[in-house]
């Protein structure tokens, strides 16, 4: 029942990894009914607009939660004590937590740093909704030797006949540059590219 981080981590995809991983891979991302009519009623935050942006398209996200609720990604309650205990939370400290972070809205200061702009909705009104998240991969580091071709190669860096390694298992990715650069969309970009090299080199070696 702890807020651990300032939720603005989502901006960058490493630094939400780690804070995900802080606390063992699996959170939730608790809201009210208030703010989830007020995000159907057009009011919204700021957003990643990196990879595409979200569906903008208008929607009742009550109602978009509530399917949520049916198929067990999202836990629900009428009253903090409720949802504590469906997630099986302790109550105090999930209450507690709460509190804080309402001072924090109201006051426009939070503890973790969370910009002014995004201090922007309490979590006051029942029923409450705790929406499961879970630790996502950014990419292997790491992993398998390969060539240009996409051939998996052995330890004296030679390939190995009739193997391809392509996206995220391929290693390489990271090396050989000064900085990450940190946006969303990277390593799908690498599993499209790295299949297509690999698959025209595979078809060629299967002529």
């Amino acid at each position: 029942g702890n807020r651990f981080c300032n939720e603005e981590v989502v901006w960058d995809v490493a630094a939400a990894a780690a804070a995900a991983y802080s606390v063992g891979g699996t959170f939730y991302m608790l809201v009210d009914k208030a703010t989830l009519d007020s995000y159907t009623n057009g009011v919204t935050l700021r957003y990643d607009t990196s990879v595409g942006g979200p569906n903008m398209d208008d929607g009742d996200f009550v109602a978009l939660a509530e399917e949520g609720v049916k198929q067990g990604i999202i836990f629900k309650g009428e009253t903090l004590s409720e949802l504590a205990g469906t997630l099986n939370m302790d109550v105090e400290r999930l209450t507690s937590n709460v509190e804080e972070y309402n001072a924090a809205v109201a006051s426009k200061s939070d503890i973790y740093g969370k910009s002014e702009d995004s201090l922007k909705f309490p979590v006051k009104d029942g029923p409450f909704y705790a929406i499961k998240r879970q630790l996502g991969n950014l990419g292997t580091l790491g992993g398998v030797r390969v060539n240009e071709k996409l051939q998996a190669c052995d330890a004296h860096l030679r390939p190995i006949p009739g193997l391809y390694v392509v996206g995220n298992d391929a290693g390489g990715f990271y090396g050989n540059t000064t900085s990450y650069p940190p946006y969303g969309g990277l390593a799908t970009g690498f599993a499209w590219n790295s299949g297509r090299i690999a698959g025209e080199n595979c078809a060629e070696d299967i002529k």
